[in-house]
């Protein structure tokens, strides 16, 4: 009985074996739409088969572990290259959009985004892209800034190839909403990082504005960031508006679109990119949407979004018109931007006050940059290990009490400020506006701190030339690799502080960072808490 049962289920298993498809010839793609016929033949249904244009090849490989077995390997898509070269990428795309389809190449070192409608303005425009403006991404620092495209694809259809973003990168979005960064770890939410988040994304903004060209599309899904070195690298380069050679693909991303836009009256520039901008900056800082507030304007959600968002919409932080700012329960938590100084203030009022009908007085990327690098200058740690977001900023006027956390700020003794002062001919120097260091211990100087016309770092991973010093109960600056730093008093130079050497910091105390007429000079006051 036992042989029988063996050989009757030998028997079942040839026979299902013998209805079973042939094995696809080699190089052949397998047929979805192939079936067996009774008699151990290949025949074809009725329905049409489905066949992918972009799909190109399936191999059959002899697997080492399985005793010679042949199976097949997984179908892959082959694109050619504007230079004859091929790419195989992934049949799967990783996401897909209202222009393109975008899918990861084998080796896994980079994209590849393929368009559903190419236009001839995108034709002409793309080799712009590729070619031309690249430039933009020459340099270590700035080739991190953005995934800027290396190659244009011309078969199955008009694309491009860009470099894959890195690991520990994340979208933008997990950090500017607090419940999605309540799922993220702890380590995330440090107010500094987000600072030097901003100031990155107003430097990679800056730089595609100076030279002439627009993103179009500023979004947190745009944006990818490092949350723990605040490395920031812009994506979707692809959609650039090139002025007088191809219009905008796409109007942006909504609660990110310019109010000119939604009602029509213009078309995705420079000037749009700034109100985004300037959103995302808010967001980032502030934890919350400046024009979202508990006003409502229609009873109708989408007539309410194009009040709210667009030319009438209402500053939640207005300086003369409170009913869009948030005052009950749920919308607790809400934090103004006196917090964050005065030039930050007025530069937000700008933005959302006088920007939203007149677009010409939104601030330009550019003094985003200076004033977020500012700010970054009086962030100070909270004196609360239990403060969710570790670091707070210090402002003139404001109370030294964390917002977060409500903890009252406890510095050292006769904690040092340094002022910054612009060189102005050989022997003058005049105060910059609102740029004071707060001294505390760690505190660190850095070279666009020593001179005009230097750029800050697009990250916390910038190399610093002097740093701040407490060493039995006197405050110090010491010299890292500043190679003219100079005490001066009496208007003369008394002494060089070389390379390795400190000197005390007390009232009055004047620093010679640079020689001038660029460079910049230090005098030493203390906090008055």
């Amino acid at each position: 009985m036992r042989g029988a049962r063996v050989t009757a289920a030998r028997t079942v298993r040839r026979h299902r074996r013998s209805r079973r498809r042939p094995d696809p010839v080699v190089g052949e793609r397998a047929d979805p739409c192939r079936r067996a016929r009774p008699d151990g033949g290949a025949g074809r249904c009725r329905r049409p088969a489905r066949r992918d244009p972009v799909v190109r090849e399936a191999r059959l490989v002899r697997r080492p572990h399985a005793r010679g077995c042949l199976a097949l390997q997984r179908t892959v898509m082959r694109v050619k290259l504007q230079d004859g070269t091929f790419v195989t990428c992934e049949p799967r795309p990783l996401g897909q959009g209202g222009v393109g389809r975008v899918f990861r190449t084998t080796d896994g070192r980079s994209v590849v985004k393929l368009f559903h409608h190419p236009t001839p303005e995108l034709e002409k425009a793309l080799p712009l892209i590729v070619g031309d403006y690249r430039r933009i991404a020459d340099g270590t620092e700035w080739s991190e800034l953005y995934r800027w495209p290396d190659a244009i694809v011309v078969e199955p259809t008009l694309g491009v190839r860009l470099p894959l973003v890195a690991d520990g990168f994340h979208e933008l979005s997990w950090l500017i909403f607090l419940k999605a960064l309540a799922s993220r770890p702890p380590s995330w939410r440090s107010w500094r990082s987000r600072v030097v988040i901003a100031s990155a994304i107003a430097s990679a903004v800056t730089r595609l504005h100076g030279s002439g060209l627009a993103h179009s599309d500023l979004s947190p899904r745009n944006i990818w960031v490092d949350p723990l070195t605040g490395r920031v690298t812009l994506i979707d380069i692809d959609g650039l508006v090139v002025p007088g050679v191809v219009p905008p693909q796409v109007l942006g991303t909504p609660e990110y679109i310019a109010p000119e836009l939604l009602v029509k009256q213009a078309r995705p520039s420079s000037t749009t990119d700034l109100h985004s901008l300037a959103v995302l900056i808010y967001q980032l800082l502030l934890y919350r949407h400046p024009l979202r507030g508990p006003r409502v304007c229609s009873p109708d959600p989408a007539e309410d979004d194009l009040v709210a968002l667009g030319p009438d919409g209402l500053f939640v932080d207005h300086p003369s018109d409170a009913s869009n700012r948030p005052v009950s329960e749920e919308w607790a938590g809400f934090w103004p931007t006196r917090l964050l100084g005065p030039q930050l203030m007025e530069m937000f009022s700008r933005a959302f006050v006088a920007g939203l009908r007149s677009p010409g007085a939104r601030p330009p990327a550019g003094e985003w940059v200076h004033a977020l690098v500012r700010l970054t200058d009086r962030v100070v740690a909270c004196s609360s290990k239990r403060c969710p977001e570790g670091f707070l900023p210090l402002s003139d006027g404001v109370a030294p009490i964390c917002p977060w956390c409500r903890t009252p700020l406890k510095l050292r003794k006769r904690t040092p400020v340094l002022h910054l002062y612009q060189g102005i001919g050989d022997h003058r120097y005049e105060p910059e506006p609102h740029w004071w260091i707060a001294g505390t211990e760690g505190r660190r100087i850095y070279p666009w701190h020593t001179a005009k016309g230097i750029a800050a770092a697009t990250s916390m991973n910038a190399r610093p030339i002097a740093e701040v010093e407490h060493d039995n109960g006197v405050w110090r600056l010491r010299n890292h690799e500043l190679a003219e730093l100079r005490v001066i008093r009496d208007g003369r130079e008394h002494r060089v502080i070389p390379a390795g050497d400190s000197v005390a910091l007390h009232d009055g105390l004047t620093l010679l960072l640079a020689a001038p007429p660029r460079g910049r000079a230090i005098i030493v006051s203390r906090f008055d808490l």
